[in-house]
Formats: structure tokens, C-alpha cells, sequence
């Protein structure tokens, strides 16, 4: 869950602002989640974007903070690790994540299958995380898939999923590497080598969607109550 390293984060299921919705389907076609925006019935992809500056972090609102001189407009308390004297807060910058310096993603929630229309091929669940913000065969890099799936003509099967990926990235290298591991319906899958076959050129392009795709027609549906990122 969310602590004290959590410098970025998504929570759901629900409807409003910023807030994943769930994913219902009755297809086998890989579907990006979605999250709610300020206009009523319109979303927006679930992208998470690694902190790279003031730019994308300065969250405005009322705060009282007890040093005086932090902009009481400033109503995150998560500011990171100072790059240097003169910097300011947040402090994250192009260079927090650079250099091979880790963060974890996380992403947990639960699901229900429906149940098969053909008992030879029963229904299952896979979630994967892409680099970026579309399914991209090529950007995908973590696919977790063990453990929770349904071969009943009749009855739903429900269960929980967590996925976490350990990455490093270099803006010399421009490959993100890394492993990660999954627990999907109580079954664990084994640490995984992270797969990065498109170079990511800039901090900027540290930004990671996830989706979810059935085995079946059937389909189900899928909600993320959190999708994270830490400092490690």
C-alpha cells in the first residue's frame, strides 16, 4: 500500500477525478484502464509519470506546514530526496531517477471471471504494465499472468492480484532494466527479468500504463485500487 516512499500514485475503483475506473469487458482484446476527469463521463488513460521536476509534481491546496519556509500552497508532504543545496521543493528533478537509481512499481486490486462458454478453453486474466501510454507490442514490459482463472460453464471465480517491478533506468544506456513479481489469484510467478526493446531517451518518457486482457469472451471484470510508484 501507499507509505512514506509513495512519491506518485492512482487509486480506485471509482468514477471521479483521477480515479481508475473499473474494467469491465466481455472480449479478449487488451484494454488500457481508464480514469475519471473533471468532465462528467469522460476518462483519460491511467498513466503514471515518474516524477521529473516541479513541472509535473506542484500539487496547489491549503496546508499548514510546520517549516516556514515551504509555500504553504503546497499540499503534498512527499517531497523526495534533495538533488542539491539549492533545490527546491518537491525535489525531484531529471536527475532523481537517473544513473541506475530504482523505483518500484506496484500495482494491486482484484477480479472476477466469468464464467467459459467452452470448457476446453477456460477463462483467465492477464495484467501487464507498458512504457507509455499505449498497448505497443514492443513497450510492454512486465506481463503477469499466473494462478487465477475460470474453466466453469456456470460459476464466477474472484481473486486478488499484486504486481511489483523493481526498474532502473540511465539516460546514457536509455534501457530501463530491472525484474519483477506477481501474485495473481494466490499463485506466485517467480521473479522476472523486466523487458525494455524500445530505448527510453529522457526522464520525461518514464511514464507506465497498465491493462488487463481475458482469455475468454466471457470476459470479467478488474479493479486497481492502487497503482504506485517508490522511491526505493
Amino acid at each position: 500500500m501507499a507509505n512514506s516512499d509513495t512519491i506518485a500514485a492512482l487509486f480506485g475503483p471509482g468514477t471521479g477525478r483521477n480515479q481508475i475506473n473499473a474494467l469491465t469487458l466481455a472480449a479478449t482484446t487488451e484494454t488500457l484502464f481508464a480514469i475519471g476527469t473533471d468532465t462528467s463521463g469522460t476518462t483519460a488513460a491511467a498513466t503514471l509519470v515518474v516524477p521529473t521536476g516541479n513541472a509535473v509534481n506542484t500539487l496547489v491546496g491549503s496546508g499548514s506546514p510546520v517549516e516556514f519556509n515551504q509555500n504553504s500552497s503546497i499540499s503534498s508532504q512527499s517531497y523526495g530526496r534533495k538533488v542539491s543545496v539549492f533545490t527546491e521543493a518537491p525535489y525531484f528533478s531529471a536527475t532523481t531517477f537517473d544513473s541506475g537509481r530504482p523505483f518500484r512499481l506496484r500495482i494491486a486490486g482484484n477480479a472476477s471471471l466469468n464464467p467459459t462458454t467452452v470448457t476446453a478453453s477456460p477463462n483467465t486474466l492477464v495484467v501487464n504494465i507498458y512504457n507509455g501510454t499505449a498497448i505497443t507490442a514492443t513497450y510492454k514490459i512486465t506481463a503477469a499472468t499466473a494462478g487465477l482463472s475460470n474453466a466453469s460453464t456456470t460459476a464466477t471465480v474472484t481473486g486478488q492480484f499484486l504486481i511489483e517491478a523493481l526498474v532502473q533506468w540511465d539516460s546514457t544506456t536509455q534501457a530501463l532494466s530491472g525484474f519483477y513479481d506477481s501474485s495473481i489469484g494466490g499463485t506466485i510467478k517467480a521473479a522476472t527479468t523486466l523487458t525494455n526493446a524500445v530505448a527510453v531517451t529522457s526522464a520525461a518518457k518514464l511514464v507506465f500504463t497498465p491493462t488487463a486482457v481475458f482469455g475468454s469472451g466471457a470476459g470479467g471484470t478488474v479493479n486497481i485500487v492502487e497503482f504506485a510508484v517508490d522511491q526505493v
